[in-house]
């Protein structure tokens, strides 16, 4: 990452109005996750990095901030998304909040 990418202010914003998570870097929206909730499970059927920011791992960004908003809710996550499913299977440390 360049120096001033490092120092940009990235956040992982739930938008339930929208139903879904956005990746943001100070104003600038870099990607998303839709998600459908039943109160206790979220299910993420969809993640999407904008065109224009595809190839930085910024979906990684993403996952992580959805993991631990999960966990600070205490929630579970139904990753439906094969990019999502993939990301909770090799990270030992998110196990806690996946459903099944």
């Amino acid at each position: 990452m360049e120096s001033s990418e490092q120092s940009a202010s990235w956040n992982v914003i739930d938008v339930p109005g929208s139903r879904r998570y956005e990746l943001r870097r100070s104003d600038e929206l870099i990607g998303y996750a839709t998600y459908a909730s039943n109160g206790e499970v979220i299910t993420i059927p969809h993640v999407e990095t904008l065109v224009e920011h595809r190839g930085n791992r910024y979906s990684e960004i993403l996952m992580a901030g959805i993991v631990d908003d999960a966990r600070n809710r205490s929630l579970r996550i139904d990753p439906i998304c094969p990019y999502l499913a993939t990301y909770l299977r090799r990270r030992d440390d998110a196990a806690d909040v996946v459903a099944g």
